[in-house]
């Protein structure tokens, strides 16, 4: 039987790759081997401190346990934690996935190395315990000690089309143009993506109306709110960056990065988003600001829901004229099947 992976990060202590055997001849009191080469027995779960005390924490699930025996229900149950399998070493164990059908064990090379986070996923984590609190909730199996989940302050509304709620939308910026140092006219969004760094896209770095952007707004809920010190925030842009492969023609590589001249102060109300670092299949996507309804813009901040849609769809509703070129590559195609609604290209 193969072993399962549990992958955990408790306290100081990195487990990695960690396995339990499984034999469905062993019985309570058994010795087994973890695939770390950590040893340990076999105990009901309600026995294993260790696999007990991260149950209660929600580090792990039913779905990370291995037993040694079905009937009766028993886990292959550590020592003790311990960072070994954060290195690379050779193990050998009747109880590996190395059995061969002679009876006779062989070698089991596994080689693991310590899970190197990316810059973003590391910020992404420090950001949110800006809008995370610990709620504890009753123990299970009998324990003393409560479990501690996270939950999300900032509100959340599911209808779509609707109001957002404070705070629901804390990495939303808006990009304002100042053409012949006349007011300001916020056109364009954009998404926080690190204190100093907007996210938006190419086509909204200038227009021949309009001129140049200039200015950034967080913080805010209404559109027209002004810069106050306490919740909403403008800057000026420093400097802006420009997908080299940006085409104005087919909006290829529509995409850009804006550096703020100042460094914003990240609370629950304004915060970065966090960025993906590995591919998803199954998203939601979300329109926000602006309304599709005669091309004016909403004073408010509003969302809408988006459904994905196949390349083949895409392609049927944006015939290739050579003006708009579907790239399955790097595009992905939303929008809404019955309702006209979406994040549509702002005309600047």
């Amino acid at each position: 039987m193969r072993s399962s992976i549990l992958k955990i990060v408790f306290k100081l202590i990195l487990l990695s790759n960690f396995k339990f055997s499984s034999s469905s001849l062993l019985s309570i009191g058994s010795p087994c081997i973890l695939k770390s080469g950590a040893n340990g027995t076999c105990q009901e779960l309600n026995d294993c401190s260790i696999i007990k005390d991260l149950w209660e924490k929600g580090a792990i699930t039913r779905a990370h346990l291995t037993k040694c025996n079905e009937l009766q229900q028993t886990i292959c149950c550590p020592f003790a934690l311990d960072d070994r399998t954060a290195t690379h070493r050779t193990t050998t164990s009747k109880f590996d996935e190395g059995i061969s059908t002679e009876g006779k064990t062989r070698p089991s090379t596994q080689t693991t190395i310590e899970n190197q986070e990316r810059i973003s996923q590391k910020k992404c984590k420090e950001y949110g315990k800006k809008v995370f609190q610990i709620t504890k909730i009753p123990p299970m199996f009998g324990g003393k000690e409560a479990r501690e989940v996270r939950t999300s302050k900032c509100t959340q509304n599911k209808i779509s089309f609707i109001e957002t709620a404070v705070n629901e939308l804390p990495h939303q910026a808006l990009l304002g143009y100042s053409p012949r140092n006349t007011e300001i006219k916020w056109l364009c969004g954009g998404s926080l993506v690190s204190p100093k760094f907007v996210l938006t896209v190419a086509h909204c770095l200038s227009s021949r109306q309009f001129g140049h952007v200039q200015k950034v707004k967080v913080g805010m809920k209404y559109k027209d709110q002004e810069h106050d010190n306490e919740k909403v925030f403008v800057y000026n842009i420093k400097e802006t960056f420009k997908h080299p492969n940006y085409n104005e023609r087919t909006f290829n590589e529509d995409i850009a990065l804006l550096k703020l001249d100042g460094t914003v102060s990240i609370n629950e109300n304004i915060l970065p988003i966090c960025l993906p670092t590995k591919q998803h299949n199954d998203f939601k996507a979300m329109a926000i600001i602006r309304s599709h309804t005669y091309g004016k813009q909403s004073e408010i901040l509003m969302k809408a829901t988006l459904e994905r849609f196949t390349h083949t769809e895409c392609k049927n509703f944006y015939p290739d004229d050579g003006n708009m070129l579907i790239d399955e590559k790097t595009m992905l195609c939303y929008g809404h099947r019955i309702e006209n609604m979406d994040t549509c290209r702002v005309r600047i």
